[in-house]
């Protein structure tokens, strides 16, 4: 462990970890998860297809953010190599409402080996969200 950091945000405070092999963050004391980023970001040789990436990635997502993969449509794009080898996958989940594509978002990153390297849990406004969804002090 390398270091903790807290930010307050009235009663709430994001709290961001940095260990040796990346950060983590997460808000308490909603216990929501927001963003982890690994320090390797390069991915590791495997032989994970496209179609195997998703499944890693959504099963990832259904176990940590079952609430923002709920009515989500889900992309997969591949952003390093085009299959196997050292590929990196991004899985994207994103909410329409009305027709309309919400700022809120889920972002898993994963590679040909299998391992998540990273994700992004970033919160938007819900219908009739009295803040916007947006956490406290954010713009």
């Amino acid at each position: 462990m390398a270091g903790v950091r807290r930010e307050w945000r009235g009663e709430r405070a994001l709290i961001t970890a940095e260990t040796d092999r990346g950060q983590i963050s997460g808000w308490w004391p909603d216990k929501k998860l927001t963003e982890a980023r690994s320090h390797d970001s390069e991915g590791e040789p495997g032989d994970l297809g496209r179609e195997q990436a998703r499944t890693v990635g959504t099963d990832f997502a259904r176990a940590w953010f079952p609430q923002d993969v709920r009515g989500s449509r889900k992309t997969v794009d591949t952003v390093a190599g085009e299959t196997g080898e050292r590929a990196l996958y991004v899985l994207t989940y994103r909410r329409h409402t009305n027709g309309s594509l919400m700022p809120a978002h889920l972002e898993i990153t994963v590679t040909a080996a299998g391992r998540i390297m990273g994700f992004s849990a970033l919160p938007g406004p819900g219908p009739g969200s009295p803040e916007g969804g947006r956490e406290p002090g954010r713009g």
